[in-house]
């Protein structure tokens, strides 16, 4: 067959194997162009402006003067914190002291008793507000709440109301009275009265309770331990002391 072919003059064709694309190589088709009329799909909407940087870094975050840890003392022994107790009773807005006193003065004048009056004033001031309203009722009407409401209410609900009265640091020395008294001991009011208390409070616990009587002569005597022998010492000195001068004032 080659031979006739060369006799011809056609020279043979060569079989051609077929191109392998290389990676590297660019492909010469042309991208095909996007259809002007497309249009984004419902549920799909891309944004176009970022509203924030990557890179952009957050304002600080700044604390406010309450949030501000105390500042530190060369000695870390006397370094404490202050802590606010205001209780659960948050202040009434719009507090008007002479309206909440006539609201009281009125639920308990006359025959009967509006409890309800009562509790909605004394139920929802903060301890603050209700230490005004005691001295301003004195100041209005010339009276005692306490008395007051000694005199229309009984049972739990007037133990209650007259705790709402008093000032914190009376009613811990009322209750740590109370538990000391009579027979047995409340270790856990004690517990959790002189072990949750600052070292101020605890002062004004003990000046308050000092002017009825010793409270830690009364713990000393009551509970199994003494928790401040120091103090139990210089009352007993005292009380010993105090005694002598009261009678020679009526021996003159």
């Amino acid at each position: 067959m080659t031979i006739e072919l060369e006799k011809k003059g056609r020279k043979p064709s060569k079989t051609t194997k077929p191109e392998r694309l290389n990676s590297t190589t660019p492909s010469k088709t042309k991208p095909e162009k996007r259809n002007s009329n497309w249009s984004i799909p419902e549920g799909h909407e891309v944004e176009t402006e970022v509203p924030q940087a990557r890179n952009q870094k957050a304002a600080p975050i700044e604390l406010k003067k309450e949030e501000k840890p105390p500042e530190k003392v060369e000695n870390p022994y006397f370094e404490t914190e202050e802590y606010k107790c205001e209780g659960t009773l948050r202040p009434a807005p719009n507090f008007d002291c002479n309206a909440d006193c006539q609201s009281l003065r009125k639920a308990m004048k006359g025959l009967g008793t509006d409890e309800k009056a009562i509790i909605s004033v004394l139920a929802r001031r903060s301890i603050s507000q209700r230490l005004d309203i005691v001295k301003q009722f004195k100041t209005l009407f010339g009276l005692d709440l306490i008395d007051e409401l000694d005199s229309e209410i009984s049972g739990k609900f007037f133990k209650v109301c007259r705790a709402l009265c008093l000032e914190p640091e009376v009613f811990d020395a009322e209750e740590l009275r109370e538990a000391v008294e009579g027979i047995g001991t409340d270790e856990d009011c004690l517990i959790e009265i002189i072990c949750c208390r600052t070292n101020k409070q605890i002062l004004k616990i003990k000046e308050t309770y000092r002017k009825r009587n010793c409270l830690f002569t009364h713990i000393y005597t009551y509970s199994y331990f003494a928790i401040d022998p120091l103090s139990l010492y210089l009352e007993k000195n005292l009380n010993a002391d105090t005694y002598r001068s009261h009678q020679e004032l009526n021996m003159h």
